[in-house]
C-alpha cells in the first residue's frame, strides 16, 4: 500500500509548497497516531533507495484515515495519506500532491493464519486470490 503527502490548495497558498523534504520542517503536519502502540507516524520519504523520517511541526494527530482526510480537506496541514484513500480528491483538485519526486513510504498488506496449523487449499487460493487483486489495483498502487 503506498503513501503520499498531500495538502489542500488552501493550505498550499497560504503556507507555500515545499520543493525539498527539509522545508517539511516549517510546515504544519497532521500524523497518524496508533492507540495500539500510543506512537505518532512520522513522515517518512524515499528518495534513491534512502528512507529519511521527516521531522515536521505536528498540529494534530490522528488515529482514523477518514478524519486525517478531512484535515487535509479542512487545509489543517500536510498529510500522509494512503493512495487510495487521496486519488479522488486529488483528481478533483480538492488535494494537490507534495514533493511527488519522492517516494512517500509504504506498508505491506498482510495475510494473517495460525501457523500452528496446515493451511488449507481454500486457504491458500483465497489469499493468492487476494494477492492478485491487489497486485492488480491501480489505487494501491499509485505512488
Amino acid at each position: 500500500m503506498q503513501f503520499m503527502l498531500v495538502a489542500s490548495p488552501d493550505y498550499l497558498k497560504t503556507y507555500g509548497t515545499p520543493q525539498i523534504p527539509d522545508d517539511l520542517q516549517r510546515h504544519q503536519a497532521v500524523h497518524f497516531f496508533s492507540s495500539k502502540t500510543g506512537k505518532v507516524r512520522n513522515f517518512i520519504l524515499e528518495h534513491e533507495g534512502a528512507e529519511q523520517e521527516i521531522p515536521t511541526i505536528r498540529k494534530l494527530a490522528i488515529n482514523n484515515g477518514d478524519a486525517i482526510v478531512a484535515a487535509a480537506l479542512a487545509g489543517i496541514g500536510i498529510c500522509q495519506l494512503p493512495s487510495f484513500m487521496v486519488q479522488g480528491y486529488l483528481t478533483e483538485g480538492k488535494l494537490e500532491k507534495v514533493l511527488g519526486d519522492y517516494g512517500a513510504g509504504s506498508l505491506p498488506i498482510n495475510a494473517l493464519y495460525p501457523q500452528n496449523r496446515h493451511l488449507s487449499s481454500k486457504v491458500r487460493a483465497f489469499i493468492e486470490w487476494v494477492a492478485e487483486l491487489f497486485a492488480k489495483c491501480r489505487l494501491l498502487n499509485i505512488s
